[in-house]
């Protein structure tokens, strides 16, 4: 028989709205009051929810705690990853005075979007002009952004599994909403992003 869930929707609301205020808080400090900040706090209210679902499947449906484990942790470090290695490529040009300038003077800045980032790319094209990169970098971003996208597939296969073991109630429903809503952004972010690189390379050339 299949245990109950660990987190009654009550409980989640208070951890996902206490999470949000406090993050909400910090980006209005950094980045002022704009649709950016609603933004990243809408990808991480789909953070939030996923790892909530994440613990939930200990108990309720331990079978896919390993995949939706996967499905969080790699995403996740591969963004650590890309961004870390952005930085110290950027930071080694010689030519990169003026980069390295900007960073020494953000450094809390850009440590708290480098965790950002970790939840989803995208959080750090909005916080960040990433046209103090090189073309190659942004180009490195963008196949990032795509990547972000495309890892978002199997965590709905794995939701959909959930409901058949399961059921549907509203925390799953929570879940699905705040997953395609983050993912229905970030495709047409994406899209975007591509058609104005374009435009801009076209009007260089």
């Amino acid at each position: 028989m299949i245990s109950s869930s660990i987190f009654t929707i009550e409980e989640f609301h208070t951890l996902t709205e206490i999470l949000l205020a406090l993050t909400g808080g910090i980006l209005i400090f950094m980045n002022g009051r704009n649709i950016n900040t609603f933004v990243v706090l809408l990808k991480l209210l789909d953070f939030v929810s996923n790892v909530a679902f994440l613990i939930n499947t200990i108990n309720t449906d331990p079978d896919l705690f390993f995949p939706s484990f996967v499905m969080l942790a790699v995403p996740a470090v591969f963004n650590l990853l890309l961004v870390l290695g952005v930085m110290m490529q950027q930071t080694q040009q010689i030519n990169k005075r003026e980069f390295r300038g900007w960073l020494r003077k953000n450094i809390i800045m850009t440590t708290i979007i480098t965790i950002l980032s970790m939840v989803d790319i995208v959080n750090m094209k909005l916080l960040v002009d990433i046209t103090i990169f090189d073309p190659p970098v942004r180009k490195w971003l963008l196949v990032a952004g795509i990547f972000n996208i495309i890892k978002e597939l199997p965590q709905f296969v794995i939701l959909v599994q959930y409901i058949k073991d399961v059921g549907l109630n509203m925390f799953i429903i929570l879940t699905i909403f705040t997953s395609f809503i983050s993912l229905l952004f970030s495709l047409i972010y994406e899209i975007y992003e591509k058609l104005s690189s374009d435009l801009e390379v076209s009007h260089i050339v």
